[in-house]
């Protein structure tokens, strides 16, 4: 039987042997996907061509159509999380009772904390 200490070193050195060439195999992997998976070049899309030339236009639209999408994609954001939702909101400035239940044991000490009488 051999020392425990040397018996130890080995098993250590094996595991970290083992360890680095997990993350270089993880590493190479990564590599790889990112060159198979990297975006092609984008062939620019040429310009339509109008009767009357106006290009000037077709940038106006361009930029048109691009404030729509964003102001549509902000539209579609959720409401804020602090905020209840309309159905949960009673009347004005009301909450309705779950709502206020669950805000009363947020702010209530735990039953083990409570003292008896």
């Amino acid at each position: 039987m051999q020392d425990p200490v040397v018996v130890s070193l080995i098993v250590s050195g094996l595991g970290l042997a083992l360890l680095f060439l997990a993350l270089a195999l993880l590493y190479g992997l990564m590599h790889l996907m990112t060159k198979v998976l990297e975006d092609r070049p984008v062939t620019p899309v040429p310009p339509l061509e109008t009767g009357d030339g106006d290009s000037m236009g077709q940038e106006e639209t361009l930029r048109a159509a691009a404030i729509a999408v964003a102001l549509a994609c902000a539209g579609r954001e959720s409401r804020p999380v602090a905020t209840p939702a309309a159905d949960e909101v009673t009347g004005p400035g009301r909450a309705s009772p779950w709502w206020a239940l669950h805000h009363q044991r947020q702010l209530a000490p735990p039953p083990g904390q409570r003292r008896a009488r």
